[in-house]
């Protein structure tokens, strides 16, 4: 009865879900994979949404800072050196996000998604074999007095299994 995953190659594993009592076979890896990328598509939504936010507000900033610089009543030189500071300050907004942070921080930890989906499987899979000895209990208990097969059991498994 054992199922492989035909990307991976790999025996299936089973997961119970409580809410409609059935037993679900899966692919660790694949679900790994999927974690993965959809934690990568997140954290990068998210950066871009937090810097298109900031880069507007920044902006308006900026150039209303060099208006008032420009039409406030002082001397040249200090407006030249006011305006300056201002462009250092715009040239480092601008780099800033190229520069700050290297890619591999940006995404997230490939070891760390991958242990949690193995640690979560392993707990998922001592459930199922709970599940399955009180089932298997309960199998005895209804078939106590009669002669009963393994493929009558695996039968009665069957039915509790996902489609």
């Amino acid at each position: 009865m054992d199922q492989y995953c035909t990307k991976h190659k790999k025996a299936l594993v089973e997961r119970y879900h409580r809410a409609t009592q059935e037993i679900e076979v899966y692919c660790v890896d694949c679900e790994i994979e999927n974690k993965y990328e959809t934690q990568v598509q997140n954290s990068s939504q998210v950066k871009r949404k937090i810097m298109k936010n900031l880069s507007g507000k920044i902006w308006t900033v900026l150039v209303v800072c060099t208006l008032i610089v420009l039409f406030i009543p002082i001397h040249t030189f200090v407006k030249i050196i006011l305006c300056f500071m201002l462009f250092i300050l715009a040239i480092k907004i601008i780099f800033d996000p190229f520069l700050s942070r290297p890619p591999e921080d940006r995404k997230p930890d490939w070891d760390d998604i991958r242990a949690k989906a193995l640690n979560q499987s392993s707990i998922q899979a001592n459930e199922v074999a709970n599940i399955k000895r009180q089932w298997k209990k309960g199998f005895l208990q209804e078939n106590k007095h009669t002669a009963w097969t393994e493929e009558e059991w695996q039968q009665y498994l069957k039915q509790h299994y996902r489609k």
